[in-house]
């Protein structure tokens, strides 16, 4: 899609002097609300995973729900509003590293493929953190295996609709784009997965020392 690859979007010629003009402006409320809404869903599932709890059911559905949605409605945005979004992002990020005296320029379609693969990666995790706890207490290997590829599925189901989306919005979809953000479902699975077996090898050495 054009949010990534820059398709369509202004030339990395413009997209400096954007960057220059910028640096004196302040960044666009939905540049803050971006990173604000993938900090505060980080956070909570943090928050989850270090408190040991498994993620009930109507909490599940509502955080996926926010997110799928979240990234939906991003692809419906025009491809002028999504450039200068991703050109306020991209000057956040900058002057972080910046800051951290970390010898990286950002480019606007590396941010673009980044923040991309970082919703989904974040998609990837919910999902995992859900389906793997269960899919583990089945008994039968069918209803494991369904449990465990379940997350794959929805994930790219959720690209795949994201691009078809961006037919409609003016951007163009790309099937390069479908793998990028499947990439970052199966990273947010792998995570999740990780994390779900460290949990469960310290379960049951609790209940062995009890």
């Amino acid at each position: 899609s054009n949010l990534l690859t820059g398709r369509g979007l202004p030339g990395s010629g413009e997209v400096s002097s954007l960057r220059d003009r910028g640096a004196d402006r302040q960044t666009s409320p939905a540049s803050s609300a971006f990173l604000v809404f993938d900090a505060a869903i980080s956070f909570s599932l943090f928050k989850a995973v270090f408190r040991g709890t498994l993620m009930k059911k109507k909490i599940f559905l509502i955080i996926i729900a926010a997110v799928v949605l979240f990234i939906w409605i991003h692809s419906m945005i025009p491809r002028e509003n999504s450039a200068s979004e991703s050109t306020g992002i991209m000057q956040i990020l900058q002057s972080i590293l910046d800051f951290l005296h970390i010898p990286i320029t950002l480019t606007d379609h590396i941010v673009r493929k980044l923040a991309h693969f970082t919703e989904y990666t974040i998609e990837g995790v919910i999902l995992g953190l859900y389906f793997f706890p269960l899919s583990l207490k089945q008994e039968d290997l069918h209803s494991k295996i369904m449990g465990f590829s379940l997350p794959l599925i929805i994930g790219l189901f959720t690209g795949f609709i994201d691009e078809t989306i961006q037919i409609f919005s003016g951007r163009g979809p790309m099937i390069e784009d479908v793998w990028l953000d499947f990439s970052g479902v199966v990273t947010g699975a792998a995570i999740a997965l990780i994390i779900t077996l460290v949990r469960r090898k310290h379960s049951r050495k609790h209940e062995g020392n009890l």
